[in-house]
């Protein structure tokens, strides 16, 4: 089992897998992230640590303030953090792990790299080995394990644990990554 968190567009009244639902993907928006294979399966991006997923919802902030409305959408729906566990980790591919690294092929540089047509590149031959997703270290910071996984791999295998949290400059989560990557926080 792995525990997972994930900050996503929230509707309160939607399904798990429909627009605004926890584990939905919009097919049609993917195509720019780290592991996107829009033409095969969605990509649910995750970490396994809460700070780490706002982190990477708030990066774009770096050096600059954040306020109530930074984590406002115009449509809307609610910036959210959602805990769920994976129920199966089987076949999801650790790519912080040098085994499984050299088994792969996969230099870590590969693994760390800006470069999306090289991690597309990886995700598109893991999955193709039957992988349900990836673990990787996020580039914010190390030590943080992100997660992609294939959307109709883990579809059925996800479960939500604990309440749906709408993103507030109160979360202490929030202010941890504010911290560590150089957000000033303006009530």
């Amino acid at each position: 089992m792995i525990s997972l968190y994930r900050v996503f567009p929230w509707k309160p009244d939607s399904t798990e897998s429909e627009p605004g639902g926890v584990f939905f993907v919009s097919r049609s928006k993917e195509g720019q992230g780290r592991h996107d294979l829009p033409d095969i399966d969605g990509i649910l991006y995750c970490s396994l640590n809460p700070v780490s997923a706002i982190a990477e919802f708030i990066q774009g902030f770096r050096g600059q303030k954040i306020s109530a409305i930074h984590l406002q959408r115009p449509d809307d729906l609610l910036v959210s953090i959602v805990h769920f566990e994976l129920t199966v980790a089987r076949k999801v591919i650790n790519l912080d792990d040098p085994e499984t690294l050299l088994k792969h092929n996969i230099l870590p540089s590969q693994v760390m790299t800006r470069n999306r047509k090289i991690t597309r590149e990886i995700a598109r031959r893991l999955y193709l080995t039957g992988a349900k997703g990836l673990l990787w270290p996020s580039s914010l910071e190390s030590s943080w394990i992100n997660a992609s996984l294939f959307q109709m791999r883990v579809s059925g295998l996800l479960s939500v644990v604990g309440d749906i949290r709408p993103l507030s400059l109160d979360l202490p989560e929030l202010e941890e990554a504010s911290n560590i990557l150089g957000i000033s926080i303006y009530r």
